[in-house]
């Protein structure tokens, strides 16, 4: 009898925990990514989008570090990568240095004004070289079921590379966390979480 009267809070504990955990996740996600396309060039915003691939859905920028004495951007030396693995339902973050594996003879240069914004094709090899590796990227989400990056025309099907020109800020983040939970009659159902947000990355140029 004791068991009986205590299976629905435990039931409701477990739920609520999932719930909890699934909002902490995606909300981590939103939070730090928009943080850091806030700070970004827009001009160096890539989107990718292939539901086909192991993949399916990546973003990459460069970082505004400031600007010099004239007013000339001042970028970072690293590409900043956000990447989806739905194997592993995870959110994985990196960085890529022009010149390094597994791009070491693409010409991105560093020159500037311009920071160098990558194709979807060398965003694609950065983001699978880097899941391959033991010690890759950070982990920045967890329990995530999707999560894609896209413009305000959210054409999914474009296979050209984006660049300022086929960009329509604001840009949309969106996330979706999910967990499993068990009922009494150990039939499993989910709990899951969508948020979104949109922003506008910084434009240098005028």
């Amino acid at each position: 009898m004791a068991a009986q009267l205590m299976w629905p809070a435990a039931e409701m504990y477990r739920r609520e925990q999932a719930s909890s955990d699934c909002y902490q996740s995606a909300q981590m996600v939103i939070t730090r990514l928009a943080r850091e396309l806030l700070n970004a060039s827009l001009e160096s915003v890539t989107l990718l989008h292939d539901p086909d691939s192991p993949i399916p859905s990546a973003v990459s920028f460069v970082p505004l570090q400031g600007f010099g004495p004239r007013g000339t951007p001042q970028y970072s030396s690293a590409v900043v990568c956000y990447y989806f693995l739905p194997a592993q339902s995870r959110v994985i973050r990196t960085t890529w240095t022009p010149g390094r594996p597994p791009l070491a003879g693409a010409d991105y240069s560093l020159a500037r004004p311009e920071p160098p914004c990558l194709s979807h094709a060398d965003l694609a090899s950065i983001c699978a070289y880097d899941a391959s590796q033991p010690l890759g990227g950070r982990v920045v989400g967890f329990h995530v079921k999707s999560f894609r990056v896209h413009d305000a025309d959210d054409d999914p099907n474009s296979t050209a590379d984006d660049n300022l020109a086929q960009l329509t800020p604001p840009l949309v983040l969106e996330v979706t966390t999910e967990a499993l939970v068990h009922r009494r009659s150990r039939q499993p159902h989910t709990t899951s979480v969508v948020l979104q947000d949109s922003l506008t990355p910084r434009s240098t140029r005028w």
